[in-house]
């Protein structure tokens, strides 16, 4: 196989990932089992940053190298981001001010991708329901997100990715989310249910390492996409149910503060 068609076929799963989370083309999940091991305490927060603290940043970004790898991956991006079918309703969606309020955490700046999905990711799932606001998550994962810089997405969708991939997947018909409805959000805080993960098993994606190491380079040099598997258990009713989970998340430079930010949780798998 040659050099270019290999790029192309790496290039495929990259985009796949990438446009799970921007179309919230989610993997349906699988039911939670019962376990009887125990949930370990909750970690203590970090108090939440006032608003205040969050500022716009503009990041950096690189020049593209001109070369074929190159040319053809943002040729590749370009085709399959800018005609997903979400993108319209992406567009005019609404989405809240970046704030850091209702129980979620402050999360330290970090320089590290590989830290800051696992410190996201932990901040996202470690859940104690009846004291976190599922209203106030949106504007918690405004101030937590990174741009999506890939060619082919418009400046007008670029800081709405990690909202959609979470809380509106259904924007372009995604089945499945980490987060719970409004509904069973509300159910779990009224039986005062936690969940917790643990046992984070963070790397690589490895059609990404291929496409990065074969010449073709993110408009955000920051930018990466991390595979990350676990156990998440919820503890309700003294009943723990436990069950694995896969995901992919994409990272790069925070729109709101300095070093890392998310772009995008995609491909949840539990099971």
């Amino acid at each position: 196989m040659n050099r270019g068609r290999t790029t192309i076929v790496i290039s495929t799963a990259v985009v796949a990932v990438v446009l799970a989370a921007l179309a919230g083309a989610f993997s349906a999940g699988g039911g939670r089992h019962t376990s009887r091991a125990a949930v370990p305490a909750p970690r203590a927060r970090p108090r939440p940053a006032a608003p205040t603290s969050l500022h716009r940043q503009a990041p950096p970004t690189v020049a593209p190298a001109g070369t074929p790898v190159q040319e053809e991956g943002d040729q590749l991006f370009a085709q399959a981001l800018g005609s997903s079918r979400g993108l319209a309703a992406v567009l005019r969606l609404a989405v809240p001010s970046p704030a850091v309020s209702g129980g979620w955490p402050s999360l330290p700046v970090t320089y590290a991708p590989g830290t800051w999905a696992e410190e996201f990711l932990r901040a996202l799932l470690d859940v104690s329901y009846a004291r976190q606001s599922r209203a106030a998550l949106g504007a918690w994962l405004q101030a937590e997100e990174a741009p999506d810089l890939l060619p082919g997405v418009p400046a007008g969708a670029a800081d709405k990715v990690l909202y959609v991939s979470l809380l509106d997947p259904g924007i372009a018909g995604g089945r499945a989310s980490p987060v719970p409805s409004r509904r069973r959000w509300a159910a779990l805080a009224e039986a005062h249910a936690a969940e917790r993960v643990s046992g984070l098993l963070v790397q690589e994606d490895p059609g990404w390492a291929q496409l990065v190491s074969a010449g073709w380079q993110p408009p955000d040099p920051r930018m990466t996409v991390l595979d990350i598997s676990g156990l998440v258990m919820l503890r309700q009713h003294r009943v723990v149910r436990s069950q694995r989970f896969s995901c992919s998340v994409a990272v790069g430079s925070a729109r709101w503060h300095g070093g890392y930010g998310t772009v995008a949780v995609g491909d949840w798998r539990e099971g």
